[in-house]
């Protein structure tokens, strides 16, 4: 069966998908970090992602620097802002 990329089924198995790949590589990234913040930063940057995908409201690069310390911040490693 087949679904339209708007349907509930599609969106759940994009993030899935995209949370599934961030968060292996954070676990394997930042192994210092809690595994809660860890999974709260993975939640994170996959949301931010797509909303960036959906509705971008600055350039791709300014999006991912945003993002990049977003998730610095979460983690509670380097410098962040």
């Amino acid at each position: 069966m087949r679904c339209s990329p708007t349907s509930p089924r599609a969106s759940e198995a994009v993030f899935d998908s995209a949370y599934s790949l961030i968060a292996a590589y954070v676990e394997e990234a930042w192994q210092q970090v809690d595994p809660e913040r860890r999974r709260l930063l993975a939640d994170t940057v996959v949301r931010m992602t797509i909303s960036h995908i959906v509705a971008p409201s600055r350039n791709p690069a300014a999006a991912a620097e945003d993002i990049a310390a977003v998730a610095v911040c979460i983690a509670g490693v380097g410098g962040g802002f």
